[in-house]
This record gives structure tokens, sequence and C-alpha cells, in this order.
């Protein structure tokens, strides 16, 4: 498979959006047990970064009046992360009080999603054979 102009990247980041800085790193320390590595301040937008699974994970404060993305909509900043036992870590979330949709077996994948307060999806997931290589 061709990766045409970005052959030679890597993905490294993601940004999430967040109506209050404040209250996203309670709930994420809280429901994720992530806690920011730094933390910053750029064109009067408050933001802040995790080191999740190699990944660097930032939530970027939104303006006053901007509007959050809204929970459940396809293709409203949705981060992915690969876990060798997606019902394990669905019943952990649980524990925590996060909302977490139910587990679904999709082709040779198993996934589940959740969101954040502000709407920001995560999918879980999985893959059932070898074919995309170990996961431990």
């Amino acid at each position: 498979m061709s990766a045409g102009v970005f052959e030679k990247s890597a993905t490294a980041s993601v940004i999430l959006r967040c109506s209050d800085l404040a209250n996203s790193l309670a709930w994420y320390r809280e429901k994720l047990g992530w806690a920011p590595i730094g933390r910053g301040n750029e064109g009067g937008e408050n933001f802040a970064t995790f080191s999740v699974g190699g990944l660097l994970v930032s939530l970027w404060e939104l303006p006053p009046d901007a509007e959050p993305a809204r929970a459940g909509i396809r293709g409203a900043y949705v981060a992915i992360y690969i876990h060798a036992d997606v019902a394990a870590l669905r019943d952990r979330l649980l524990d925590r009080g996060v909302e977490a949709r139910d587990t679904i077996q999709a082709g040779n994948f198993m996934s589940f999603r959740f969101a954040d307060p502000d709407g920001n999806v995560f999918e879980v997931t999985t893959a059932k054979s070898a074919a995309l290589g170990p996961l431990s």
C-alpha cells in the first residue's frame, strides 16, 4: 500500500478541542488516568498535552464563542487506540464512570467507542487475527 506524499511520515499527534480546559483536564485525569506532560498558550488559546501509547494527545481550548464537536457524529474528532483486550479496557472505563458503547464485532475487528464531555469520540479496537501483527 502506498502512503503517497506521506510515505516518509508518521503520526505523532492528535488535537482534541475542548470548551473548558480545566474541566477537561479533571475528566481525563479522573476517567482515563492521564496526566499532562505540558501546558501552554498559543494565540490566546490554552492547551495541555499528554503522551499516550506513543502518541501526543493535546486538548486545545476553544474560544468562548466556538462550538465543540457533537458526540456520535461520524468524522467528529475521532482518536483510535489499539488495545489487546478491548473488553477488559471497556470494563475498566465503565468502572471509572465513562459511558462506553457496547462492544461490536465488525469483520476481523472488535471495538467500542466512548466520548469525552465535549463530544470528542474515541474508538478502542483490536484485530481478532494476526493479520495486523501481535497486539500485546
